[in-house]
């Protein structure tokens, strides 16, 4: 019924399902995976809700089973920060709790997160977070933040698919070459600790299935933009694996 009513997301549903599956916006697969995106958003809604119930640590064994984790296992047994990467793409908030069940008690997870435009629901998205073991770090001066973040050995979790600060960079995704938050990389160089990227599917019956990739570091050898592109390419991968749970249309105007 959404999908029917809901004229303006279901514009910006469908065109970003053209771009995921890169086919024309008047094509009809398109236009599928655009109303199931809302279908899946419901879920997730809904999935993100209950969770206020559950601990952290219950929370995450419950509903998430992850592949390659033990890249992060690798990142935890030391005392130094990272920075982890994703969008809004299935389930990023379990896979936020999954990140703070792996950072340990002496660290934090720090995650850099828009405001929802009602202060209600910003509040319960806020304590929800907080019971799952992380916080928030807006975006407005958040640069700053993220850097000292970073330093002190915390860990920070950002969604880089699509423009919130003064830290976009244009880079290629999708076929087209606009200004995405991935300079966030940088700071990561700056910081001397490394990037991990991944994301969480849902696989039926709201179970969902994480997926970790290698970790990389940008050091003072690396190329910026080189750093910018493989960020923007490995979203682009996690993007169009499923794009019926990719949700921009949901997060952007």
């Amino acid at each position: 019924m959404l999908f029917v009513v809901w004229r303006s997301r279901r514009r910006l549903a469908i065109y970003w399902a053209a771009r995921a599956l890169g086919v024309p916006v008047g094509d009809r697969e398109a236009r599928r995976v655009a109303r199931r995106s809302f279908v899946n958003f419901g879920r997730f809604c809904m999935d993100f809700v209950a969770s206020s119930r559950l601990a952290a640590h219950e929370h995450v064994h419950r509903l998430v089973a992850v592949r390659n984790g033990a890249a992060i296992d690798q990142i935890a047994a030391g005392d130094g920060g990272c920075l982890f990467l994703t969008g809004h793409i299935g389930n990023w908030e379990i896979l936020g709790s999954w990140l703070a069940t792996r950072a340990g008690p002496t660290r934090r997870l720090r995650v850099v997160a828009l405001p929802l435009e009602v202060d209600c629901f910003d509040d319960i998205a806020h304590g929800i977070r907080q019971r799952h073991g992380f916080d928030a770090v807006s975006t407005v001066g958040g640069a700053r933040e993220v850097l000292r973040s970073l330093r002190a050995g915390d860990w920070v979790a950002a969604l880089v698919d699509r423009p919130v600060s003064a830290i976009n960079e244009r880079v290629e995704f999708l076929g087209r070459v606009g200004p995405y938050p991935v300079g966030i990389a940088r700071l990561a160089g700056r910081a001397r600790v490394p990037i991990v990227m991944g994301a969480c599917w849902e696989t039926g019956r709201s179970v969902y299935e994480a997926e970790i990739w290698a970790p990389f570091k940008l050091t003072h050898n690396s190329d910026g933009g080189d750093i910018s592109r493989k960020v923007a390419a490995n979203l682009e991968a996690m993007v169009r694996r499923h794009p019926d749970q990719w949700y921009i249309a949901f997060t952007s105007g």
